[in-house]
């Protein structure tokens, strides 16, 4: 949805309504539930470095600084990581399966494209 207010929002006619859509979708999205975020994480297709890749993403568009909310994810996940540790001990760790592809859905190809990207520069420097 966000690439959409991206692409719409200077349009003659629809830029208007559009800037309107942005404003409401900012006021509701501004902030992202923890929940919300711990669903993203604990999905193997995006983990956290995914959620990191897609609210940066997000932010880029929206002009929205998303890195003071990854922080408080990052802090509340590792919180909620040593109360399951403390409580119910050491953590049995399997490899992780990633699916060879991810629904054609939007983000999922954002993100499969960002993490592209990002692999081929980290790897030419």
């Amino acid at each position: 949805m966000s690439e959409l207010l991206n692409n719409y929002r200077k349009d003659g006619i629809l830029g208007p309504a559009v800037v309107a859509m942005e404003a409401k979708f900012k006021k509701y999205w501004y902030e992202i539930p923890f929940l919300y975020a711990l669903g993203a994480i604990i999905d193997p297709r995006v983990k956290l470095s995914g959620l990191e890749t897609l609210l940066e993403y997000l932010g880029d568009i929206l002009s929205v600084d998303y890195s003071a909310q990854v922080t408080d994810i990052r802090t509340k996940l590792f919180k909620v990581f040593s109360t399951y540790e403390r409580r119910y001990g050491g953590v049995d760790v399997q490899p992780t399966i990633e699916p060879d592809t991810l629904p054609n859905q939007t983000s999922w190809n954002i993100l499969k494209r960002r993490k592209k990207v990002g692999s081929s520069s980290s790897s030419s420097s």
